[in-house]
């Protein structure tokens, strides 16, 4: 794949406001002052036109959290939408200006494989919030948690086949964009009313450059090997994470989930990073994976890179499968 693009530089807004305020802890106190008011203003200035023109309601529902953000569920326009927005208790000028990254990145897509892009909301500089569509079944992984008894009934093989194929697509739009997603794992995968899916969280995305891209980045268990390494990657890293949710899809759990030490124990986070960094642990799959599912896994998560095949390679054998019998 051709290099187009250059990853996106620190804005020289936010390197000033981290160099001036190392030691304030305040944001909201730090953008009071009229100097970086206006530093706020040239940095918000690029969203300008994806500004919606009202704001959102916000309402009394979290839909997912983390370390130092959100998503709850708002309702602009007369639809109901999932606003993400940074924690007022825990955050700094370097997440403010990831959010504002990832708003100026979904600006960009237009894929019905992607979680589409509302629009930015704010009234304040710290009260920025990236507004996309509202997936009503959640993330894959709490799908296939709540389907795991009974799961060819509640979340058939053709169901399953569709949630490949649409990864793929979405994948084979970022790739052809030149951006890698970079944390592609289950509850990434956001699923509409319809049972639709879609590639959602574009926080950590990026575009590849001439560079070597080496920040290791992503969730662990579903993240490649030269990643983990902070070895020169690629979009093929994307494939590996992919390789893994198809376990999931296999097996409805999360990988390694079933894997033990010697006293018996769950591996812990860094037994697994060391081994599959060294290439000594697969993910298992079940006794009833069909042997072409099951090659399919391996060539996807195959521990050199180069060995991986594309999203469009893999969409276009897709196609040929059977979508009655995973056999």
């Amino acid at each position: 794949m051709s290099h187009r693009r250059a990853v996106p530089e620190p804005n020289d807004a936010f390197q000033a406001l981290t160099n001036t305020h190392d030691n304030d802890d305040d944001p909201v106190r730090v953008w009071k002052s009229t100097s970086l008011a206006d530093l706020a203003a040239t940095m918000t200035s690029g969203l300008l036109p994806y500004r919606l023109n009202t704001d959102v309601e916000i309402l009394d529902k979290i839909l997912g959290r983390g370390a130092y953000g959100e998503v709850v569920l708002g309702r602009y326009g007369g639809k109901l939408v999932a606003v993400k927005r940074l924690r007022a208790d825990n955050y700094t000028v370097a997440h403010m200006e990831m959010l504002i990254q990832e708003i100026e990145l979904m600006a960009r897509f237009s894929s019905e494989y992607l979680v589409a892009f509302v629009g930015a909301s704010w009234c304040t500089f710290a009260d920025m919030k990236c507004v996309v569509e509202f997936m009503g079944q959640g993330d894959l992984q709490q799908y296939l948690s709540s389907t795991k008894d009974g799961n060819e009934r509640l979340f058939p093989w053709s169901a399953k086949l569709q949630v490949m194929r649409r990864m793929l697509r979405g994948l084979v739009y970022l790739h052809g964009a030149s951006v890698i997603h970079r944390d592609l794992k289950s509850r990434n995968v956001l699923l509409n009313d319809a049972g639709e899916a879609k590639l959602g969280d574009f926080g950590i995305a990026r575009e590849v450059s001439e560079e070597s891209m080496t920040n290791a980045v992503g969730t662990y268990r579903w993240t490649a090997p030269e990643v983990l390494k902070g070895k020169h990657y690629d979009e093929r890293a994307d494939i590996y994470s992919f390789g893994m949710i198809l376990t999931e899809l296999d097996t409805h759990a999360l990988p390694y989930a079933d894997m033990v030490n010697d006293r018996g124990q769950a591996l812990g986070n860094f037994t697994i990073m060391y081994k599959v960094m060294q290439g000594t642990i697969l993910p298992t799959l079940s006794p009833t994976c069909s042997p072409w599912l099951r090659d399919l896994v391996y060539e996807c998560i195959a521990h050199e890179a180069s060995m991986r095949p594309s999203a469009a390679d893999l969409d276009a054998r897709l196609a040929h499968v059977d979508p009655s019998s995973p056999f």
